[in-house]
This record gives structure tokens, sequence and C-alpha cells, in this order.
């Protein structure tokens, strides 16, 4: 009688252990499915930070030659500002400069 009743304790510990490490592998197995998704995502951020980086670049190149060009603008106005006051300045009343004259007196 003892050695059944050892038996059926045994028995009863074996089934606990069974259903406590089959519990275990469930739970790693979704602990592992889990990290390859989380791996998957970093992935996947990674690459994306590299392309919005690349992006970056791009639109850093884009915005340092419309930069350049809007000073070419810039110096262009002045440089015409700077012809037209002196074209201002050279003609009295909208007339021609005196070198420009014709007639009698040149």
């Amino acid at each position: 009688a003892v050695v059944s009743t050892q038996s059926t304790g045994l028995q009863r510990l074996i089934r606990t252990l069974d259903k406590k490490n089959k519990e275990h592998n469930t739970k790693s197995e979704e602990l592992r499915s889990h990290i390859k998704r989380l791996e998957a995502d970093l992935r996947n951020l990674e690459h994306s930070k590299m392309e919005n980086s690349g992006n970056l670049q791009i639109k850093a190149q884009e915005l340092q030659q419309m930069s350049e060009y809007v000073k070419q603008l810039e110096d262009s106005e002045k440089e015409l500002r700077g012809k037209l006051e002196m074209y201002q300045k050279s003609t009295v009343n909208g007339a021609p400069p005196p070198t420009a004259r014709s007639g009698f007196f040149s």
C-alpha cells in the first residue's frame, strides 16, 4: 500500500512537472516569436532611418543649391539697381546722357 501511494504521488508530481514544462515551452516559443518580430521591426526601423538620412542629405543639398541661387539673384538685383541708379543720375529729366546726344553742338 505504501508503494502504491508513493507511486501515485510520483505520477502526480510527474504530471505536474510535465504540465509546467509544456507551459514553459509554450511561453518560450511565444517569447522567441515576439523577439523575432521585434528584430524584424528593428531592421525595418534601421532601413527607414538610412532612407531618411539619405533623403535628409538630398534635401540639405537642394537647400544649399537654392541658397546659392538666391544669393546669385540678390547679387544680380544689386548690380541692376546700381546700373539703374547710374543711368538715372546720368540722365537729366529722362534725356540721354550728353555723350549720346547728337546735334549741332556735338
